[in-house]
């Protein structure tokens, strides 16, 4: 064979037998593709693997979490009053009272578990609806418990729900159904009225456009109760009812007609300065001045140095306050009595002697300045930057009352100059008069409108041994005036006390009134229709059956 042809045929020979390079990347190029893909695969399995995982794990914590709770025993399974939210994939609502939330961390995973605990009922139809946890119990409890935890940067929750019933509980396949329509009026069908059985009032029903009612109850024996607002309630006592029976109760509602309360209320609740006296003349020897003051409250004060500063000062721009030293004879001053301050014991007045409860120590006549002068008088607890009361009067030619004891508006009138030898500036027993043997209570702050001027030593005082009951007080602006009725709302009194509660069904209730901390009743209370009560004047003291609860 010729050497040129057969170093050809060697050639073509080794091309057949060895790769090019262009194959070889192609192989290589495959060979990643599929290990790349294998790679994906491996990957999106052990995605999928920890995401199974992890709803594994969660379902688990939520589970445990669920036996945990039912191995209590019913009464101690609480049910939430106080919920969060948060937003894990859909908002979650969870107890954050009872049940703090828990931090769990399995296999590296860190999980929360929170717990929701309702009062569920069974309706008409066997279905299930949620109770407020304030409503009666219903011997059926659901648990729900989230599970929340999180995916990359995605948060996850998985929720798991249980019921836990009262062993106790009873099977509802009874039934009370009925109508509720009007006594009067044809007797038109009443909706929304309330039908309920007092011995568990989470069986209940609302009548609706026709009338009509109907809830499941467990066997038994009850009472019915039927209310709607406007109308006087019903009851039909001791309805016995068997498994698998309807028993219709038909009521017939009375519509309630209506009337007006009215009424004014005080405040009783701090002493006052009834009476100053200024130098009246001597008696023995020594000028009779007198500071009376009076008890309006329900309770005893105990009058001592420690309980009682009294303070006066002639004028604003001139002197400065002088506090009456005192020797006490009596401590208590009782409920709706008088307590009598005065310069020397005995003393009279009017011809009546009286026997001072507390005479001044140490002190010259006169101490309460005289004729053409302004003047005032404060008492309050030693230390104390507020005043029991005070009262400041003021000369017509030159005004010039001491400011710390003024209530607004000093005592004045046109020709006033002062208080004389045996002048009385006397407490008001209401807005416009003194009534002989009535409390002087009435107190608005303004000491032009609170206090009368009686010259010459025109009227009695009086001391601890006279009780009188006050007829006004503090007008009690903003109190809250109320019925039992359950037709009137609340009003609130003007700032004079004064109020009128309208609407008040026709019978006998109990009228509530309150204002701060203090609280009054007037029981038997009888209203007709379209006319107004008079309940006069009602004084809110410190003595009350009733009070508040707070929390």
């Amino acid at each position: 064979m010729p050497k040129k042809l057969a170093r050809n045929y060697n050639l073509r020979f080794r091309g057949k037998r060895g790769a090019t390079l262009v194959e070889i990347l192609i192989a290589m190029v495959i060979i990643t593709i599929g290990v790349l893909g294998f790679m994906g695969a491996f990957t999106g399995i052990s995605k999928s693997i920890q995401i199974s995982k992890n709803k594994g794990l969660a379902s688990n914590l939520a589970q445990e979490k669920i036996e945990s709770l039912k191995n209590i025993t019913y009464p101690r399974l609480l049910v939430t009053t106080f919920t969060a939210t948060e937003v894990c994939g859909s908002t979650v609502t969870y107890d954050a009272g009872y049940y703090p939330k828990e931090s769990i961390v399995v296999g590296d995973i860190p999980f929360e578990r929170a717990v929701y605990i309702r009062k569920v009922s069974e309706d008409a139809s066997g279905n299930l609806e949620y109770k407020n946890w304030d409503d009666a119990d219903t011997s059926l409890k659901e648990v729900l418990i989230h599970i929340l935890y999180r995916e990359g940067s995605e948060c996850k929750s998985l929720s798991l729900r249980n019921l836990r019933d009262d062993p106790n509980r009873r099977p509802l396949d009874a039934t009370f159904s009925g109508t509720v329509s009007s006594g009067v009026l044809g007797g038109a069908a009443i909706q929304d009225a309330r039908v309920e059985v007092l011995e568990n009032t989470s069986w209940k029903d609302t009548t609706d456009a026709s009338g009509n009612y109907s809830f499941r109850v467990a066997a038994g024996t009850y009472t019915l109760k039927v209310t709607r607002t406007g109308f006087f309630s019903g009851t039909r006592s001791n309805l016995s009812i068997n498994n698998g029976s309807i028993s219709d109760q038909d009521f017939a509602l009375i519509p309630m007609a209506s009337g007006t309360v009215s009424g004014t209320a005080h405040l009783r609740d701090h002493l006052v300065i009834s009476q100053v006296v200024a130098s009246s003349g001597t008696q023995g020897g020594v000028e009779v001045e007198v500071i009376e003051l009076y008890n309006p409250t329900t309770y005893a004060w105990t009058i001592d140095d420690p309980t009682l500063d009294v303070i006066y000062r002639q004028k604003q721009g001139a002197g400065s306050n002088v506090t009456i030293n005192l020797t006490y004879h009596t401590t208590t001053l009782p409920s709706q009595g008088y307590y009598l301050i005065a310069s020397t014991s005995p003393i009279t007045f009017m011809g009546v002697t009286r026997t001072a409860d507390a005479e001044f120590n140490g002190m010259s006549s006169n101490v309460i300045k005289n004729a053409s002068s302004d003047g005032g008088i404060g008492i309050k607890k030693p230390g104390a930057s507020t005043y029991y009361d005070r009262v400041a009067w003021s000369n017509d030619s030159a005004q010039d009352p001491p400011l710390e004891f003024v209530e607004t508006t000093a005592f004045l009138y046109p020709g006033f100059t002062g208080l004389a030898d045996g002048d009385h500036l006397v407490r008001l027993t209401s807005s416009t008069m003194l009534t002989t043997g009535i409390g002087r209570a009435y107190d608005t702050d303004k000491n032009l409108y609170n206090f009368t001027y009686i010259p010459m030593i025109g009227l009695e005082v009086l001391n601890s041994s006279i009780i009188q009951a006050p007829e006004t007080g503090t007008p009690a602006g903003g109190a809250i005036v109320s019925a039992t009725d359950g037709l009137s709302s609340p009003v609130v009194a003007n700032s004079s006390g004064t109020f009128q509660l309208v609407s008040v069904a026709t019978g006998t209730w109990t009228v509530t009134i309150s204002s701060g901390i203090l609280y009054t009743d007037r029981t038997s209370v009888a209203v007709t229709a379209n006319t107004t009560t008079p309940l006069g004047t009602v004084g809110l003291t410190s003595s009350t059956a009733n009070g508040y609860i707070s929390g």
